[in-house]
């Protein structure tokens, strides 16, 4: 018979252990040998803000000894299903978010990082969500016991952690499909980050959403995994949105299930630091270091987003296209939450040298409003590039 503990009692049970107590699930035993994918337990590769290198070490789990499948102490994986660190991961930087300072943080197996206590719920809620503090960047059942899945790494510098999910399946044991996703803290001052923010989501290809004992079917349906920044308050929190279905669906924060899908992909950097309860919009979308090399003749097409983190926001955004020559640009720009726009722009002959400026500021209607802008420059080139010969023997040259 299926045992499951509800989210609140586990509430009840934190006031009186120093870890979380399990919630139980009807677990048979995977036995399987122990199996290693590499010498450190990698799948990769990844494509993430920070790519899992050799410069990652394996998360040390054990701190859940009775959850339905905790880490084998001889395991160099750490292959789990609900686990989380048995000792905090002490930081050497101050992680502060809503206004409360951090210097250590438990790594969970389920997709999030808690302060103060390790966290082993495996079916999510919307947030808020009082007495977990968390950094959720995908909050589900995780389970790393399938002889094909990865497992969570992470690395720690000067001012930032970076935790990696590699490649996970989904309870119980499943394989079939397989998550690769990331987190970064830091203390505002890391240039990956961005100087300023002290968060950042970072998504590779996402398959899934629900393990089986939280109503799923083959990865999906059932409790839908949230994606967000928890006080712990009950009354502040980020939420990006709940995802429960295959697809690129997304209604923002709130609204209907959300498509997996639409993390394919994306990255989320904000700053959580600030004890105010309405955030500035999120960009996504924009390439790495708001930065674009165009030669003539290509063409740019950018879809980006801005998404209000509060339930209920409606986002608008302004874009000021500069100097960008109207014959060879256009611009969709629809309000909402998210806020999406559509630049496309082709440069001719005439463009070369040029660097233009693209000024996004987003603004929510959140009591104050919040408002984010990004500039997001590109450099166009002449880019001549000899491609082949004419049946002359003539060089021709191709503006690429």
């Amino acid at each position: 018979m299926k045992r499951r503990v509800h989210l609140f009692a586990s509430l009840i049970a934190l006031c009186a252990l120093p870890t979380v107590a399990a919630a139980q699930k009807p677990f048979a035993p995977v036995l399987r040998p122990i199996k290693t994918i590499s010498s450190n337990c990698v799948i990769g590769p990844t494509a993430l803000c920070v790519p899992l290198d050799a410069t990652f070490t394996n998360v040390i789990m054990g701190g859940c000894a009775g959850c339905s499948g905790p880490a084998n102490p001889a395991d160099p994986c750490q292959r789990n299903d609900d686990d989380f660190t048995a000792i905090p991961i002490a930081l050497p930087f101050t992680f502060t978010m809503y206004g409360t300072p951090y210097n250590s943080v438990f790594v969970n197996n389920n997709g999030n990082l808690s302060f103060g206590t390790g966290f082993s719920v495996f079916t999510s809620t919307g947030f808020p969500v009082a007495g977990f503090p968390m950094v959720a960047p995908f909050w589900a059942d995780y389970d790393s016991r399938g002889q094909l899945s990865g497992v969570v790494h992470y690395r720690l510098d000067a001012h930032k952690l970076v935790v990696i999910w590699d490649h996970v399946g989904y309870y119980g044991a499943h394989d079939d499909k397989l998550n690769t996703m990331e987190v970064i803290i830091s203390d505002g001052l890391d240039p990956v980050v961005g100087v300023g923010n002290n968060v950042c989501f970072c998504y590779d290809d996402m398959q899934w959403t629900t393990g089986d004992a939280s109503g799923g079917a083959g990865g999906f349906g059932g409790t839908p995994a949230t994606v967000g920044v928890n006080k712990g308050d009950g009354v502040n929190f980020f939420q990006i949105g709940r995802f429960g279905i295959p697809g690129p669906f997304y209604d923002g924060p709130g609204g209907a299930t959300d498509g997996v899908d639409y993390l394919d992909s994306r990255t989320f950097c904000f700053n959580v630091s600030g004890g105010e309860n309405n955030q500035p919009p999120v960009p996504t979308g924009f390439p790495s270091g708001d930065f674009v090399g165009l030669c003539v003749g290509d063409s740019l097409d950018l879809a980006t987003a801005f998404t209000s983190p509060e339930l209920g926001q409606t986002t608008t955004t302004v874009v000021n296209l500069g100097t960008l020559p109207p014959s060879e640009s256009s611009l969709i720009n629809s309000p909402g939450n998210p806020s999406t726009q559509i630049l496309r722009f082709t440069p001719s002959l005439a463009d070369a040298g040029n660097t233009y400026v693209v000024i996004y500021t987003a603004t929510d209607d959140g009591v104050p409003p919040a408002s984010t802008t990004v500039n997001l420059v590109i450099q166009v080139s002449r880019c001549d590039t000899p491609t082949r010969h004419d049946s002359w023997g003539k060089l021709k040259v191709r503006y690429r």
